[in-house]
């Protein structure tokens, strides 16, 4: 048994981690598209486009597909509710990640953690792995 597992420890973790989400909402970086989007978006792009126009429209199809995906972003009210939704499982691989991520189980050192700008592009970074 991992020693973050220890009855619902997680939990204090994971509604600490979300009360910095809301109170730091203005600070964190704002616009996150996942890197699996991306990909979905630039290869049915250049699917649609191979289809049209064989390979300049898979070309172009791809450039669109990636073009309009970036239009397409998660503000962090939308990674909330999707973290609100994930089941407990996923809640808990997300706190393990960031406690591994900052090296320290403590929220406290979480809070010093993020009060870095670079830090918080870290953290949303990693925060985003599991939307």
């Amino acid at each position: 048994m991992d020693r973050y597992d220890r009855c619902d420890e997680y939990v204090e973790y994971y509604k600490h981690l979300m009360l910095i989400l809301e109170l730091k909402q203005k600070e964190l970086p704002r616009d996150y598209v996942s890197k699996d989007s991306i990909v979905r978006f630039t290869i049915g792009g250049a699917v649609v486009g191979w289809l049209l126009g064989r390979q300049g429209g898979a070309l172009v199809g791809a450039i669109l597909g990636y073009m309009y995906c970036l239009f397409l972003h998660d503000s962090i009210e939308d990674i909330k509710g999707k973290l609100r939704n994930q089941p407990n499982r996923r809640k808990r691989e997300l706190v393990h990640a960031v406690q591994a991520m900052i090296g320290s189980n403590s929220k406290a050192e979480l809070d010093l953690y993020v009060e870095a700008r670079s830090q918080q592009k870290q953290l949303m970074d990693c925060i985003i792995k599991f939307t």
